[in-house]
């Protein structure tokens, strides 16, 4: 069923491709109402169930045979008939159960000159998926694979990369028997192939092997675009020294062959891999280089695109408010393009930097209640990763079984399991909401095999922010030698990196594995000044409990009020910033018990 559209009312849409069991009495009605058409509609609708693709009335004569005298009013019977509907495009059966009816009726050598003369009636019409599998079914290979590249580059440029692999899966088992294509065409299709694999299930060995394939076959102004393809594979395969070393080759072969767009592709991807692996400077720098090119180009969506890597970079480095107009720039410019899954990166990345200024309400909003992450056209990981960061949302709000409900979710995407970005930030946030249930030996076997994983694959903010946590959880678990020298390890790391969101968080897990008795100010020294400059409201309020803590274990009243009335003031910022449920969590949350019990202690002092 269709939501209501300007004209307020509901509609359906049947999107069954024919693909289901037809009850009985259904197909009684479908097949007398077939039955009662005179021959020329019924020739009309053999063909429009053969095309699989809209047909343009004036197309169908040559397919049929039919005289242009017989033509007008079969069609005219046929559309009384209601049985097909017209599109933007041509006719079409109206229904999939419909179309499925009909081909079951013909013989197959019946289907097949139908099909036949469909390809060469539509020959000129613009591709599409329909269109490319009627080429494939009538054996033009040829032109199944012009159509093909036309129709599954913009599905990549889409996101919709699975609507696009079964097809060209299809057609290229088909071409890998045919002898009579010539290489640099089937290296195209090959590297759509390897493109679509890579972004669907990055660790199935069949990317790989269709890009392998088809720099065999390619002529040399194509193999900077298979490296670069092959360069994307190996960075979501958290091979970051392949990566690199593919990107290198495919800007030298970039040197010899210019092409505008894929240097602003390799542009972009160069500043993806430098932020996994924790280069927010060298990000900063290549998507800000994109920005500039894409505006030359000129190609708004890549601009947008490289807005929103802008905005990462600088989140990355900090620098909170910048990044908070840029995505909200970056945001609106992709939603009003109809860029579904550029849109949810964005809503991804704003939900993040409005979770760390306190505003979880605005955060849950974004991701849920505008549905941008989880629409319809978003690519799988964006979706996994949606739910990952709703997860830690509500964590941060203490709504644990709810933040367990939607890991699960997450991990039900297969992309999840197998893509090392994707599973070492579930390891994650499973290890963050195992502490919070008090239970650090389930976080240790979570993150142990995290950190080892994302050290390998040159992860390395994330392999520090995972370490930061395994110190807490051994900790916690009696280790505290152990989590001690882990934590103090990841800030360090993190502070090289100059990521001062993450290095304030590793802070935060180094305070609780040293317990109240260590000075927050000494600890947390390295993002002091950071956090007096930026709203990272989350993080000052774990400090400032730190210190509340700390003001108390030393028997200093004075202190403890200063630090009493620093950490009330903040959480009164934070909770001013919540709707009226999330606001009610806070008053369970462990930060109100800590400020609760040391203010009693206070009082009865």
């Amino acid at each position: 069923m269709q939501l209501p559209g300007a004209d307020s009312r509901l509609s359906w849409r049947d999107q069954s491709g024919g693909k289901v069991a037809l009850p009985p009495r259904l197909r009684d009605a479908l097949e007398l109402r077939i039955a009662a058409l005179g021959p020329a509609a019924r020739r009309l609708l053999d063909a429009l169930a053969v095309a699989g693709v809209p047909v343009p009335a004036d197309r169908l004569g040559p397919p049929t045979d039919l005289s242009p005298q017989a033509l007008g009013p079969g069609l005219q019977e046929l559309r009384d008939s209601g049985l097909v509907q017209a599109t933007a495009t041509g006719l079409a059966p109206a229904l999939g159960v419909t179309e499925q009816l009909v081909r079951e009726q013909l013989r197959e050598s019946r289907r097949h000159l139908l099909r036949e003369r469909l390809a060469d009636a539509l020959l000129d019409q613009p591709a599409s998926e329909g269109k490319v599998r009627l080429m494939l079914e009538a054996d033009r290979i040829d032109r199944a694979i012009d159509d093909a590249e036309t129709w599954a580059r913009a599905c990549l440029a889409a996101h919709e990369a699975s609507v696009a692999l079964p097809l060209l899966s299809r057609l290229a088992s088909r071409v890998a028997t045919d002898g009579a294509i010539a290489g640099p065409k089937r290296a195209r299709l090959l590297l759509l192939v390897g493109r679509a694999w890579s972004e669907v299930e990055p660790e199935d060995p069949r990317a790989a092997e269709a890009l392998h394939a088809a720099s065999a076959l390619a002529n040399p102004e194509l193999l900077s675009e298979i490296d670069l393809e092959a360069a994307a594979l190996a960075r979501r395969q958290g091979d970051l020294a392949q990566a690199r070393a593919l990107l290198a080759r495919a800007s030298h072969r970039l040197e010899r062959f210019p092409d505008a767009a894929l240097q602003l592709r390799l542009t972009l991807e160069d500043g993806e891999e430098r932020a996994v692996a924790g280069d927010s400077t060298g990000a900063l720098a290549a998507w800000r280089g994109a920005s500039r090119a894409a505006a030359g180009v000129p190609d708004p969506e890549a601009e947008a695109r490289a807005r929103v890597g802008i905005a990462l970079a600088l989140a990355g480095l900090g620098r909170i408010r910048e990044a908070h107009a840029e995505l909200d720039t970056a945001h609106q410019g992709l939603r009003a393009a109809g860029d579904a899954t550029g849109a949810a990166t964005a809503a991804l990345h704003l939900a993040e930097i409005l979770r760390l200024q306190g505003r979880l309400s605005e955060a849950l909003h974004l991701l849920e209640r505008r549905g941008d992450p989880m629409a319809a056209g978003v690519a799988p990981f964006h979706r996994a990763a949606s739910l990952l960061d709703r997860a830690e949302t509500r964590i941060e709000l203490l709504r644990l079984g709810e933040a367990r409900d939607l890991l699960a979710e997450a991990d039900a995407f297969a992309i999840t399991r197998s893509h090392p970005w994707l599973r070492a930030c579930s390891a994650r946030m499973r290890g963050r909401l195992a502490l919070a249930c008090d239970d650090p030996e389930e976080a240790l076997s979570l993150l142990q095999p995290a950190v080892r994983a994302t050290e390998a694959s040159g992860f390395e903010s994330l392999a520090h922010a995972l370490r930061a946590r395994l110190g807490e959880a051994l900790a916690a678990a009696g280790a505290v030698d152990d989590g001690l020298r882990a934590a103090r390890a990841s800030v360090r790391g993190l502070r090289q990196l100059r990521q001062l969101p993450a290095l304030a968080e590793a802070c935060g897990c180094l305070q609780r594995a040293s317990g109240p008795q260590a000075d927050p100010d000494l600890i947390w020294e390295p993002v002091l000044s950071w956090l007096e400059t930026e709203p990272a409201r989350l993080l000052r309020m774990d400090l400032a409990v730190a210190r509340v803590a700390y003001a108390a274990r030393r028997d200093d009243p004075a202190a403890l009020q200063r630090q009493l009335a620093d950490a009330q003031s903040i959480l009164g910022e934070i909770a001013a910033l919540l709707e009226p449920a999330d606001r009610a969590a806070l008053s369970v949350h462990p930060w109100r018990s800590q400020l609760d019990l040391h203010g009693r202690t206070k009082l009865h002092s």
